[in-house]
């Protein structure tokens, strides 16, 4: 083993030991496909991140406290 763990013959020969397994699932959620279930992930992280409303003026105002905050601490190195 001179040439190290960085050596392309180890990783190969995990690779060859260990084999290929990165087979993709064909069904999510009862749904088949590989676009499909894209499609489906797509609904799920939008609706996710859209459950939350907020008030433009509340966050602006919730910004300006935290760099208040931020400018006004004392670094203690």
């Amino acid at each position: 083993m001179s040439e190290g763990l960085s050596g392309t013959g180890f990783w190969a020969e995990i690779k060859q030991i260990l084999g290929c397994h990165n087979t993709m699932p064909n069904t999510v959620d009862d749904i088949e496909g590989g676009s499909n279930i894209a499609d489906i992930f797509q609904e799920k992280y939008k609706a996710l991140y859209n459950c939350v409303l907020f008030d433009p003026h509340q966050m602006a105002a919730l910004l300006e406290e935290t760099n208040l905050d931020i400018g006004n601490m004392v670094c203690r190195c």
